[in-house]
């Protein structure tokens, strides 16, 4: 039985740090995105950027799509 009680976290866990010298961007993984996940970004990251990244997560189907804790989601 699934718990109606879902725990998101805002932000990445992982830190990423950006040269000063490059950009980064962020996309949504495609595996996650067949099942109709979307990620949402500010998808360019700023030379020298450090920190966790802020993403927003939405569900386009009308199936219930399950993630487990560190399931990769999006990729730099």
């Amino acid at each position: 039985k699934l718990s109606n009680t879902t725990i998101l976290s805002p932000t990445t866990i992982e830190k990423i740090t950006i040269d000063n010298t490059l950009v980064g961007f962020i996309n949504g993984k495609s595996t996650t995105a067949r099942l109709g996940l979307s990620i949402e970004e500010a998808s360019m990251l700023q030379p020298g950027f450090s920190g966790n990244v802020t993403l927003e997560v939405f569900n386009h189907s009308t199936n219930t799509i399950i993630l487990n804790y560190k399931d990769p989601i999006a990729q730099v």
